[in-house]
């Protein structure tokens, strides 16, 4: 378990030098500020020098660069109507591109992947990382589209970010016959499939306190995880929230939660999207949970975080 460290250094050191000056206090140093200090320089070393936990990608398949090696030239392209996609939001549209069952088809060891111990996570160009359950492919007809039907050569229609016009591509995950909703991946500019071991996500993401932040947990990873990573697991469109330093240790949580409720009221043109639809009381067990994972890391300094992710590379 982690501990606060780099916080702990840095004020044990101001107060020891504040000690040094007042009269007759010369080279005394309270026994609780060495023992802070004792402790909190163990824990960076203990935190720098430790293996880093194994990685929890598995495997990794990087479908755009398949598809430009040919290895889906063999593979029929079909026609698919969906009911209303997440992107256009304009209503029914026919979409162009692979069917999904054939690609996983060809992905090598995919198959032998148990849907129990493992998930799969979208990687998308803009950074977006989406996370989902095996069964979530289950029943539907998915098809990895590289354009519009009703489009001349099967060109994209773009769309907008705030000032940027964007593409899909290289491919859109479209469900036919059906609409956007919580059960299926949505991904557009995706790029890579990884495959993950829930275990190894488990030990990185959960929360020291089940009892008490489970739930938060729960709601961190449904609705912040695709954008905003933790302990180097999730999205990166949006900042990391635990390591080098925990959100909730130079942030309020009144400040967290008001910004996670309208983050264009604090940064114009902000991507982030209004999270207010979630309620206070879901917002605080999301803070709640964040706030408990400063205690959890699984790196604590700039060097130390990067060195981690070089050895998981």
């Amino acid at each position: 378990m982690r501990i606060k460290i780099e916080y702990a250094v840095m004020l044990t050191g101001l107060l020891m030098g504040v000690v040094g000056c007042l009269p007759g206090t010369e080279n005394k140093v309270p026994e609780s500020s060495a023992v802070e200090s004792a402790s909190a320089q163990s824990a960076v070393d203990a935190a720098e020098t430790s293996k880093p936990l194994p990685p929890v990608v598995v495997a990794e398949y990087d479908l755009a660069a398949l598809e430009d090696a040919g290895a889906f030239q063999d593979l029929e392209k079909r026609d698919v109507r969906v009911k209303d996609d997440p992107l256009y939001k304009s209503g029914p549209r026919r979409f162009h591109g692979y069917a999904l069952s054939e690609i996983l088809a060809l992905l090598d060891g995919f198959s032998d992947f148990s849907a129990k111990s493992h998930k799969m996570v979208w990687v998308c160009e803009d950074g977006y990382r989406t996370t989902y359950d095996f069964d979530a492919i289950i029943g539907g007809t998915g098809v990895l589209a590289i354009g519009l039907s009703d489009r001349e050569g099967y060109a994209w229609e773009s769309y907008t970010r705030g000032k940027m016009t964007l593409s899909p591509a290289p491919f859109y995950l479209v469900w036919e016959g059906e609409g956007a909703d919580n059960r299926r991946p949505w991904p557009y500019q995706l790029t890579k499939l990884q495959v993950v071991s829930s275990e190894r996500v488990a030990m990185r993401l959960e929360t020291p306190d089940p009892q008490l932040h489970g739930e938060g947990e729960g709601l961190y990873k449904k609705h912040c995880m695709s954008c905003h990573s933790m302990n180097l697991i999730g999205g990166l469109m949006g900042p990391e929230m635990n390591v080098p330093r925990n959100i909730l240790e130079y942030r309020s949580e009144a400040d967290f939660i008001a910004f996670a409720s309208d983050p264009q009221v604090f940064r114009a043109r902000s991507p982030m999207p209004k999270m207010r639809y979630l309620g206070e009381d879901k917002l605080k067990k999301i803070t709640g949970y964040v706030k408990s994972m400063s205690v959890r890391k699984v790196c604590v300094t700039a060097m130390g975080c990067a060195e981690y992710v070089d050895a998981l590379k």
